[in-house]
């Protein structure tokens, strides 16, 4: 998930529909690592699961990274240090 945290792509912070769309597409070869195995088709390996995982954590980290950011940028705390100061109660 830390390389995530270095791709600034804004195909993937779109709207939220992109978002979820994006998601959903990185948990399918998750998903299908799993179940796979399950069904006897296939024994998968550690390189499998490292690369689905790998995926998977890339895009999640890069839209929990950006969430974060906005919200440290809109948090409620500073929203009433903006008031106050322009109240002019806080110099």
């Amino acid at each position: 998930m830390f390389l995530g945290c270095f791709i600034e792509n804004n195909a993937v912070h779109g709207g939220p529909q992109t978002r979820r769309l994006l998601v959903a597409i990185a948990i399918l070869p998750l998903g299908i690592d799993a179940i796979i195995p399950i069904t006897g088709v296939w024994t998968n390996n550690a390189l499998s699961r490292f690369s689905t995982g790998l995926l998977f954590g890339i895009l999640v980290s890069s839209l929990v990274v950006h969430g974060f950011a906005q919200f440290v940028q809109d948090a409620p705390w500073r929203r009433l240090i903006r008031y106050l100061q322009l109240k002019g109660d806080l110099s």
